[in-house]
């Protein structure tokens, strides 16, 4: 994918409305982090709480963070059988945030330094840029110059830095990351079916790969925390991930699910668990200061109606604004279409369920709001009937998920880089 930024054309199934007038802050950014835990909140001048990714990989979170709905409405998301990597058609004829903000006035710019977030969202911006694995400060600078000399400006940035392969610069390794490790960067995938956590081996492995992470995480804050000082006096902003990363939770319960990989608990696109499901998230008014969602669970999908609040008006946007207090019993959805048997995750207060309907699996557990991670419980002390019924109607397989398409060859090579097979 070229790195040279250009003009992205409008597709011709944009849903136009008429327009609306915004009278909160004149910028919007949202900085989207790949692959971040929930258990690494990033050290910048916010505060964070959490919210729930309506998708478990790239393509269809990143299409509900700019539509409002969930992958099994949209349709963004594919399913491989085999562990053949698909492309999903991009959304059409649905509502979009950065057009809606577009017919508000607002210059609107997409950059990201990998590809699938390009081919979610391109063409949804009037500039768009992608480069290749250059990591966040390139992606920085990019937005800076566009930036200057604009009025009213929205851009959504999306860094790779924590996506595989991670590669941080050598000073903040320190001591703790053991590189001698074979495949600590793009995953050691003999341990992805083998894992074992009486295994030394695998035990050092797992330890030194979430150390590499979290370097890669302190080499974007550095690059993300002087940008926050220059635009946080007039910038609405959302900082968050578009989805989590396992490193073997629960992997051996994992195991009940058809995987086609298989990579039990392993990376992203898979079971939703928590340290998969949930993203750190925060928000930053700059009159009002920090607006942590609060309450019930909230959603990636609340982007939009999250920004269009700040900025005076309402939307055509499902989902709740961050500004209010979320009531206790919202059940929010995470949906995972990618490899094996799809597998939809349901949060309400403290209970969580995870279900896959041609596995005839049903997991419950229990969720704390403020600690990442869920807990097995028996399945009675659930109201588990009325947590179904919150997906009853979300099965996409064969009903509104779209085919999918082979990636080109310059796509692939991308995507294998990047650590997809």
């Amino acid at each position: 994918m070229s790195g040279k930024a250009c003009r992205s054309r409008t597709p011709t199934s944009i849903v136009r409305r008429p327009h609306l007038t915004a009278t909160g802050p004149n910028h919007v950014l949202v900085l989207v982090i790949d692959a971040l835990r929930p258990d690494c909140a990033p050290d910048l001048p916010l505060s964070f709480g959490s919210a729930i990714t309506p998708g478990t990989w790239t393509f269809p979170s990143v299409t509900s963070m700019h539509t409002g709905l969930y992958p099994s409405e949209h349709g963004s998301h594919v399913r491989s059988a085999d562990g053949t990597y698909l492309i999903p058609e991009q959304a059409t004829d649905v509502d979009l945030l950065p057009v809606t903000l577009e017919q508000s006035g607002y210059s609107t710019f997409f950059a990201s330094d990998f590809t699938i977030p390009l081919l979610a969202a391109g063409g949804w911006y009037q500039r768009h840029h992608a480069s290749a694995n250059t990591g966040a400060q390139h992606v920085v600078d990019r937005y800076r110059s566009w930036r200057q000399h604009r009025d009213k400006t929205f851009a959504y940035l999306h860094f790779s830095d924590l996506h595989e392969p991670l590669d941080p610069p050598s000073e903040y390794l320190g001591e703790q990351v053991d590189t001698t490790i074979d495949g600590l960067s793009t995953w050691n995938y003999d341990y992805w079916d083998a894992y074992d956590e009486d295994d030394p081996a695998c035990l050092r492995y797992r330890e030194n790969r979430l150390e590499l992470y979290r370097a890669c995480l302190a080499h974007v804050e550095a690059q993300l925390s002087p940008l926050l000082d220059e635009i946080l006096e007039d910038t609405f902003l959302i900082v968050t991930g578009d989805h989590g990363e396992l490193h073997w939770e629960h992997h051996e319960i994992d195991k009940q699910f058809s995987d086609s990989r298989p990579a039990y608990s392993v990376g992203h696109g898979g079971t939703p668990y928590d340290m998969l499901a949930r993203v750190p998230a925060a928000a930053h008014h700059p009159d009002h200061g920090s607006i942590v969602p609060s309450g019930g669970w909230a959603s990636l999908r609340d982007i939009p109606n999250t920004i269009l609040r700040a900025l005076g008006h309402d939307g055509p946007f499902p989902g709740v604004a961050w500004q209010d207090e979320i009531p206790d019993d919202r059940a929010v959805v995470c949906e995972s279409c990618r490899h094996g048997t799809e597998r939809k995750a349901v949060y309400r207060g403290t209970e969580k369920i995870i279900h896959s309907r041609e596995d005839n699996v049903l997991l419950h557990s229990t969720v704390d709001p403020a600690t990442p991670g869920e807990t097995p419980a028996r399945a009675d002390q659930a109201n588990v009937e009325e947590l179904l019924a919150v997906i009853d109607e979300e099965w996409s397989a064969g009903e509104n998920s779209n085919s999918g398409q082979m990636p080109g060859r310059m796509i692939k090579d991308r995507l294998e880089a990047l650590g997809y097979k």
